[in-house]
């Protein structure tokens, strides 16, 4: 079986049932916190410092567990469509936003040479459609964290 590397997920923003419907402009606010500082969003990043900020790039330090190192993360915004955050390998992430032929709100992350948390590396590489729950499953949590913040007034976009 090949080695997984990169896999894209995408997930509804407004799914049936859910508890607050977010606007783009929510989103995406919700998306600039979560690149900025990422800890309450990524359960696998445990520390984040800001030690560039230039509107639309950034770079963060970031912690991953129990891991002493400091990871450099430079990453860039492109309002209301994408952001991307870089890693030292080459990899990346991005978040993106689209919308589906209903004018319904999507968010994507694809995961190039970079996978989340557990699944980089271990014995076996797990199967594709693991590997793209598991992506999906973030994405999941990314949007519950943002109505989290819209319902407690964080956000106000």
């Amino acid at each position: 079986m090949p080695v997984v590397k990169s896999i894209s997920a995408t997930r509804p923003v407004n799914p049936p049932g859910c508890s607050t419907v977010l606007t783009e402009a929510q989103l995406w606010a919700g998306l600039e916190i979560k690149i900025r500082d990422p800890t309450t969003f990524v359960e696998t990043v445990t520390y984040c410092e800001l030690a560039e900020d230039h509107g639309d790039q950034i770079v963060r330090k970031v912690k991953f567990g129990n891991d002493p190192e400091l990871v450099s993360e430079p990453c860039w915004f492109y309002p209301n469509t994408m952001a991307r955050g870089t890693y030292p390998n080459g990899g990346f992430v991005e978040d993106v936003v689209s919308y589906g032929p209903n004018d319904e709100l999507y968010l994507s992350f694809n995961c190039i040479d970079v996978l989340p948390g557990e699944l980089n590396g271990g014995p076996e590489p797990p199967p594709p459609n693991v590997v793209a729950a598991r992506v999906g499953a973030e994405i999941e949590r990314a949007l519950r964290r943002i109505r989290e913040l819209v319902e407690d007034g964080t956000i106000t976009a």
